[in-house]
């Protein structure tokens, strides 16, 4: 069955028209429904954990693509924080038995506002703060 599509001479088929053929072109287009375009352009990762078993359950992480070894040489010193300045603050000393997150990302709580008690939970805080 294989022989009775073979084409002897290429040349000859496409000159005479031998075997006519119907293209089609269909054109696939996105229809953006606002203006804004910054929250598309950041590429958010809403799951990277989600990512990352995806890659592992696709076989990314074999390492099998034929890519070639190389080799570095790295030179590495490491000191700890003894004092940190946040923002137009003072020069501060550093906690050394706090993780550096915790003391640079901290942001107070405010209990007042316009001398009023707020009656509003850590969690609200946080909530507000991740959103």
């Amino acid at each position: 069955m294989a022989d009775q599509f073979a084409i002897a001479d290429m040349a000859v088929a496409l000159e005479q028209r031998l075997f006519p053929t119907v293209t089609l072109w269909n054109r696939l287009e996105g229809r953006p429904r606002s203006d804004d375009f910054d929250r598309s352009l950041t590429a958010e990762i809403r799951d990277p954990l989600w990512m990352l078993t995806r890659q592992w359950q696709l076989g990314e992480f074999e390492g099998d693509d034929a890519g070639s070894p190389i080799s570095a040489k790295i030179r590495m010193d490491t000191t700890r924080f003894t004092e940190y300045q946040p923002a137009e603050h003072p020069v501060r000393a550093f906690p050394e038995d706090l993780p550096l997150e915790s003391v640079v990302e901290h942001r107070p709580l405010p209990f007042e506002m316009a001398g009023q008690d707020m009656s509003l939970d850590l969690r609200l805080l946080m909530g507000r703060h991740w959103l």
